[in-house]
């Protein structure tokens, strides 16, 4: 696994653009410090999943919904 890059966050700050179109162009992660330790991470954002089709296995399957309980 590659080691996402670390930035201070001072760095960040003053290149934050350039960072991000970064992150989405190459996909990779990036790490912000401050004074050496992680603060926050920068990752590229998820696709969207379709709509169709995103709550498949997450219903519960009743058999007979009409008689009573």
């Amino acid at each position: 696994m590659v080691r996402p890059r670390e930035i201070e966050a001072a760095d960040f700050k003053a290149r934050c653009l350039e960072t991000v179109k970064e992150v989405e162009r190459l996909r990779t992660e990036v790490v912000i410090t401050r004074q050496g330790k992680p603060v926050a991470r920068l990752i590229p954002a998820q696709d969207r999943a379709p709509f169709c089709g995103s709550l498949r296995g997450m219903i519960l399957e009743e058999r007979d919904l009409v008689s009573p309980i």
